[in-house]
């Protein structure tokens, strides 16, 4: 993977998924517990997102974390909405 430079962005700072609210009818997203949310760094924001998702607070639990397919799958779509393009768009 090559280098990219760290990106400062508005991040929620603790995107848990229960913090994330998504209407399937509307199909709106909406974010809860905004007290956190600040400029912080891109990359921080995905894998406070991933760590989130694990269920546990213990660092080196490995099988609890998603699976990479699931992750790159998901980051990718996270990307196209960022930059504003398809998720075809979005290179590997």
């Amino acid at each position: 993977m090559p280098y990219i430079e760290p990106k400062l962005v508005f991040c929620h700072n603790d995107l848990s998924p229960q913090n994330i609210i998504y209407d399937t009818l509307s199909r709106n997203v909406s974010f809860l517990h905004l007290e956190y949310a600040d400029v912080n760094f891109q990359a921080f924001e995905l894998a406070r997102h991933f760590y989130t998702l694990s269920g546990t607070d213990k660092v080196g639990f490995s099988e609890y974390v998603p699976a990479r397919e699931f992750q790159m799958r998901w980051i990718h779509y996270y990307l196209a909405a960022y930059e504003n393009v398809s998720v075809r768009q979005v290179k590997n």
